[in-house]
């Protein structure tokens, strides 16, 4: 019952979004999304390549794209797909070099976009499973399959201020196979952007982002970002940025592990 209730959730606020009038309608639109990238979330569909210590990169191939958008006057709402392949490899410096394909995750789904300036609202239906790359851990870690997946909705809401743009967001799983159905997931988030312009095209800002909830126990993961926004619409620069995340590790094979890592690298929104 629960998770019907989630679907109807989902439907009426994205019918009570179009409840105005002169709207205009176009299928398959040019522009891009319409939420605005959140920086420090691993899990945020992106582009991105970071080198992080103890040799690993992580890189993240991602887009949104949008089917269907509603505009009116003050409003502006939008369906669309999404899509994210998150693979982490290592520089095998024990066997005398080369990159290896330790893990793979896959996330997509289906979200609506709504805009009302300064707000920013996102809701989707998202589905996330975990590969392991047999063989390449070895001998280094002897990992069993979790057979990581699970489905889940998730709220995402900012605002958008001169220089700053806290968000907010929550995640509830209504069907995964690692933990089973019975310990289904609950999870807040919070956090935002400040940055600061340094010339017409680049800016400094700093990205943190919480998580917390409970799963195998209650949990805080902390998630922070700062670099250099380069050139690009307000919500899709292009970033050159240092990254430290603490907390759970965002790979479904290891979800149940603490994790700490760092790096550089770039990161853009498509």
């Amino acid at each position: 019952m629960k998770k019907y209730s989630l679907f109807l959730i989902y439907f009426i606020l994205f019918n009570t979004a179009l409840a105005e009038d002169r709207w205009s309608y176009t299928f398959l639109p040019n522009k891009g999304r319409l939420f605005p990238g959140l920086v420090s979330d691993p899990w945020e569909t992106q582009w991105a390549l970071i080198a992080l210590n103890r040799y690993r990169q992580h890189g993240k191939i991602g887009v949104v794209v949008p089917l269907y958008r509603a505009r009116s006057d003050k409003k502006i709402v939008q369906i669309g797909v999404d899509l994210l392949s998150f693979n982490q490899t290592r520089y095998r410096i024990q066997e005398g070099g080369g990159f290896s394909l330790e893990t793979t995750d896959t996330k997509f789904g289906i979200h609506t976009e709504y805009q009302k300036t300064p707000w920013n609202g996102r809701i989707g239906l998202e589905h996330i499973s975990a590969h392991l790359a047999d063989g390449l851990l070895w001998p280094t870690v002897k990992k069993t399959k979790q057979y990581y997946s699970r489905e889940f909705i998730q709220l995402n809401i900012s605002y958008d201020f001169l220089w700053i743009r806290p968000y907010f967001g929550f995640f509830q799983a209504f069907h995964q196979n690692y933990p089973p159905d019975e310990k289904l997931s609950t999870t807040f988030q919070v956090g935002g952007e400040l940055f600061w312009p340094l010339s017409k095209k680049i800016s400094y800002f700093i990205a943190p982002d919480w998580k917390a909830g409970t799963e195998y126990d209650f949990f805080i993961n902390q998630s922070y970002s700062t670099g250099f926004r380069i050139q690009g619409e307000y919500p899709q620069p292009f970033r050159i940025l240092f990254n430290f995340y603490d907390g759970y590790d965002p790979r479904g094979e290891f979800a149940n592990s603490r994790t700490r890592f760092w790096g550089f690298g770039f990161q853009y929104f498509i």
